[in-house]
């Protein structure tokens, strides 16, 4: 049973959390930083210096993350079936897709061209009637 001297988790009743204190070390740091930089860059360099920051939790947490590999990038680095038939259907969905893509752009292409001579002929339009509205004004 712990006595009053103790707290439930083990710590002195005085003692500083360390994910706490940490916590607000690093706040402090930042204020530091945004207040005046120098003092902010010399409590990072103590923090580093003390190690007081690889000692926290949230570092040690950190190290046991992996880095992404290139089955975790989804589609982007798929490698190819091993099954032929799986890879030539691929193959020529891929390049349908890319005929179809090519199409649609084409389309986009013409469509803009389209427009331009429209704007243009709307343009010209408008200017012989401005053109009309002030020979008949004189």
């Amino acid at each position: 049973m712990a006595s009053q001297s103790q707290t439930t988790n083990g710590a002195a009743p005085g003692a500083c959390n360390f994910r706490l204190g940490g916590a607000w070390y690093i706040a402090a740091t930042v204020a530091a930083f945004l207040i005046f930089w120098p003092v902010g860059l010399a409590m990072l360099a103590w923090a580093l210096w003390h190690r007081q920051i690889k000692a926290s939790s949230w570092w040690r947490s950190l190290r046991g993350i992996r880095l992404p590999e290139a089955a975790d990038l989804g589609g982007f680095a798929r490698p190819r079936p091993s099954n032929e038939a799986l890879s030539a259907y691929l193959a020529r969905e891929q390049q349908r897709l890319r005929e179809e893509q090519n199409r649609l752009d084409e389309l986009v292409r013409a469509f803009e061209a389209f427009k331009q001579a429209e704007r243009k002929a709307n343009d010209e339009r408008d200017f012989e009637n401005f053109l009309k509205s002030r020979e008949s004004r004189q």
